[in-house]
């Protein structure tokens, strides 16, 4: 690495693995899948080598004897961290991942969720990234799905669009061949722009934190052309490195966590920093 805020990053990382091969962010022996994925997709944009058989290990235990496992999150968090780790589960998730597969009322999303794609964005993830085919049934269903929930301000939600939400919808409908050509998402996009934080979540609002940036960025890159505010971007995720060499959500201070870490080094990495 050349950079010292790369240094900075790989040693807060490391003093969060637990002695079972798991991470947690907080540095006790109390170990999750989630903070174990985000530990190591860090490490692969570093550029770092993360095979370790204790950490495969230890997420191979998430699954259980039928192939499921306790929730859906639990499993993408668990397949994907092996998949960085090029180690594979002990069973075929892929019933497991199937039954999970399926369109719901958005209106039954809690209201306090930060995005109503979520759910999908995941599942949809996660079978693209294990090779599982989708029939071409379930990708129109699935397609149609997302598309209802588009805004009349171009953007993608639930009444109205959000930041998050719309990069989360461009994503599957990319993964699904089926992104739309229109501009008008590209122009919401552009209204979550803002010179004083880069992106917000919901267009003239404030304040913006660091998963806008990192989601901004992704919704920019699926809906075509360049951040307006590059530098902006730039500068509010480095302040936001704090003493331990983590990220916060804000550069205000706050607990830097390892998923905040992940966006931060993500959107780094996008800047071509």
């Amino acid at each position: 690495m050349d950079s010292a805020w790369q240094e900075r990053v790989h040693r807060y990382v490391q003093d969060r693995r637990c002695c079972g091969g798991g991470y947690c962010f907080y540095r006790l022996e109390e170990p999750n899948s989630s903070d174990t994925y985000w530990a190591l997709a860090i490490l692969h944009r570093l550029g770092l080598r993360v095979q370790d058989e204790d950490t495969a290990r230890y997420l191979q235990s998430f699954q259980r004897v039928d192939g499921g496992f306790e929730n859906f999150q639990i499993a993408y968090f668990a397949l994907k961290g092996l998949q960085l780790l090029n180690s594979t589960p002990l069973r075929d998730p892929a019933p497991y991942l199937m039954d999970q597969l399926q369109v719901y009322d958005v209106q039954l999303v809690p209201a306090g969720e930060a995005s109503i794609f979520k759910h999908m964005y995941l599942l949809v993830d996660m079978c693209v990234s294990l090779g599982i085919a989708l029939r071409p049934p379930v990708q129109e269903q699935i397609a149609a799905f997302v598309l209802n929930q588009e805004t009349p301000d171009g953007g993608f939600g639930r009444g109205c669009g959000t930041l998050i939400e719309t990069a989360q919808a461009l994503a599957i409908l990319q993964w699904l061949d089926n992104l739309p050509e229109e501009k008008s998402t590209a122009n919401f996009v552009s209204h979550c722009e803002s010179p004083l934080f880069g992106f917000v979540n919901v267009p003239r609002t404030m304040p913006g934190y660091i998963e806008h940036i990192y989601w901004g960025l992704q919704a920019r890159r699926l809906a075509g052309g360049k951040p307006l505010y590059p530098e902006t971007c730039l500068e509010i995720v480095m302040m936001s490195q704090n003493l331990t060499g983590g990220f916060s959500r804000t550069t205000y201070g706050g607990i830097a966590n390892l998923e905040n870490t992940f966006f931060a080094v993500e959107s780094i990495d996008y800047l071509k920093i």
